[in-house]
C-alpha cells in the first residue's frame, strides 16, 4: 500500500473511459489544425471560415497537456511511498515512449541510406543536420531559437519534448511534497508560466518562445496535476464537483470575452493570448464526472 493510500478514494483507480473521449476531441482538433488550415487556395467564404475554425485546433495541444498532467500525477501519487516508486515510473515511461521515438530517429538518421532520402524525402537530410537537438528531446528549444517550425516532418516533436522535461522533475515534486504542498507548487508553477509568457510576448525574440518553451507551458500540465491531487483528498471529488459547472461557465465566458477582445483590437495580443492559454488550461481540466468513474471500468 502506498503512503497516500489513506487519502485515496477507490473510485480514482482504474481506467476512466470518459478521458478517452476527451483525448479523442484533442486529437480531432489537432488533426483539423494540420489538414484544414493554411490551405494553398481558400476561395469561398465557407472555406475561409472552416480554416479559421480549424485553427483553434491548437487548443487540443493544451488539452493533451492537461490530460497528461492529470494522468501522470495520479499514477505518481497512487504509487507514492512504494519501494520502486522512481524505478517503476521511469521504466514505464521509457518503455512507452523511447522505442517508437528513438526507432524513428534511428531509422531516418542512421539506417536509411542518404541517397535514398535525397531522392524520396530530401527534408530528412535537413533533419540530419540538426539531429543533435532531437536525440536529447530539445526540439522545442531549437525551434524557439529559429523562430519558426523549421524542421521538416518532425517539428511536432516539440510537444513530446515538453512532456519529457515534465517527467524529469515532477516525480520528485510528488514524492517529496505533501499533497497540499504539491497543489501549491502547481499554482506557483502555473503563475510562473503565465508570467514568462507575458514577458516573452512583450520582450522575447519571437512568438515561439511563448508557445513552445517548456517553462512557458507548465500551467497546462500543472492544471491537470492540481486536479489529480485535489480529487485524491479525504473527500474525493465531491468538493470540486459542487462548483465545477459554475467555474466552467466563468472560465468559458472569460475565454470568449478575451477572444472577442483580441479580434476587435489585436494590439493587445501580447497580453491577451498568454492569459487565454492559462484560462483554457483551467477550463480543459478533467471534469468531476469523469473522475468518479468506477474502479477498473
Amino acid at each position: 500500500m502506498s503512503a497516500s493510500g489513506s487519502e485515496q478514494p477507490g473510485s480514482m483507480r482504474g481506467h476512466i473511459p470518459e478521458l478517452d473521449g476527451i483525448r479523442g476531441l484533442a486529437i480531432g482538433g489537432v488533426m483539423a489544425l494540420h489538414f484544414l488550415t493554411n490551405m494553398a487556395a481558400l476561395q469561398s467564404p465557407l472555406e475561409r471560415a472552416v480554416s479559421k475554425l480549424a485553427s483553434y485546433g491548437l487548443w487540443g495541444v493544451d488539452l493533451f497537456f492537461v490530460l497528461s498532467g492529470f494522468l501522470i500525477t495520479g499514477i505518481l501519487y497512487d504509487a507514492k511511498g512504494g519501494a520502486r516508486y522512481f524505478r517503476s515510473f521511469y521504466m514505464r515511461r521509457t518503455l512507452r515512449i523511447f522505442p517508437l521515438y528513438y526507432g524513428v530517429l534511428a531509422l531516418t538518421m542512421i539506417v536509411i541510406p542518404r541517397d535514398f532520402l535525397a531522392r524520396y524525402a530530401p527534408g530528412f537530410l535537413e533533419v540530419r543536420e540538426i539531429q543533435g537537438w532531437l536525440w536529447p528531446y530539445l526540439t522545442n528549444f531549437y525551434l524557439a531559437g529559429e523562430g519558426e517550425f523549421s524542421i521538416p516532418y518532425v517539428s511536432h516533436f516539440w510537444t513530446l519534448a515538453i512532456e519529457e522535461h515534465f517527467y524529469l522533475f515532477w516525480p520528485f515534486v510528488v514524492a517529496f511534497l505533501s499533497r497540499t504542498a504539491a497543489m501549491r507548487a502547481c499554482v506557483a508553477l502555473s503563475l510562473i508560466a503565465l508570467s514568462l509568457r507575458l514577458w516573452f510576448s512583450h520582450f522575447g525574440p519571437n512568438e515561439l518562445y511563448v508557445q513552445i518553451l517548456t517553462p512557458c507551458r507548465l500551467d497546462s500540465l500543472c492544471a491537470g496535476a492540481w486536479f489529480a491531487l485535489a480529487v485524491r483528498g479525504p473527500e474525493g471529488v465531491k468538493p470540486l464537483g459542487l462548483g465545477a459547472l459554475r467555474w466552467l461557465i466563468v472560465l468559458a465566458s472569460s475565454v470568449v470575452f478575451i477572444s472577442v477582445w483580441h479580434a476587435a483590437d489585436p494590439r493587445w495580443d501580447a497580453t491577451l493570448l498568454p492569459l487565454r492559454t492559462t484560462l483554457l488550461s483551467l477550463k480543459a481540466r478533467p471534469r468531476s464526472r469523469a473522475c468518479s468513474a468506477p474502479a477498473g471500468s
